[in-house]
């Protein structure tokens, strides 16, 4: 059973830029579909929505499986167990419960709050998270989860 990235909003159109960060990564989840993307729960979607010139490149990649959906429900539940148990540094439950709902375990986030929610791994763990800031992450990330 393999692993899932997590893209978080906040740097979804830089994820998808030919020259970014991140496009080393791209290309292993798009072109090589080394581990696909995950999204699930209501409140990352609708963040997603708004970001209205990615609309069609999500579904196309919805369309040809590279984004993986988790049960939006499953994710809205334990978004709200996060919530009424306070135990994220971070205002992002939603992201971390997708983290809990499915294999997601690479995050692609500037959001320092939240990557410190995802290192925890009293909240996630079975494998521990592991944050994709940069492509210098992407050997380690490869090495940490056996993927080739």
């Amino acid at each position: 059973m393999g692993i899932e990235v997590i893209i978080d909003a906040n740097v979804l159109a830089e994820f998808f830029k030919e020259s970014s960060p991140y496009s080393q990564l791209n290309q292993k989840v798009i072109r090589d579909r080394l581990l696909p993307i995950v999204l699930g729960g209501s409140k990352l979607r609708q963040e997603y929505a708004r970001l209205q010139r990615l609309r069609s490149l999500i579904f196309e990649l919805l369309s040809a499986g590279i984004i993986q959906t988790a049960d939006d429900e499953a994710v809205d539940e334990e978004a709200q167990r996060l919530v009424d148990t306070e135990c994220c540094q971070s205002n992002d439950h939603h992201v971390i419960a997708l983290a809990r709902c499915s294999r997601g375990r690479v995050l692609c986030s500037c959001d320092k709050a939240l990557q410190g929610d995802f290192l925890d791994a009293a909240l996630v763990s079975q494998p521990r998270g592991f944050i994709y800031g940069c492509d210098k992450h992407l050997e380690p990330m490869i090495k940490k989860y056996h993927l080739r």
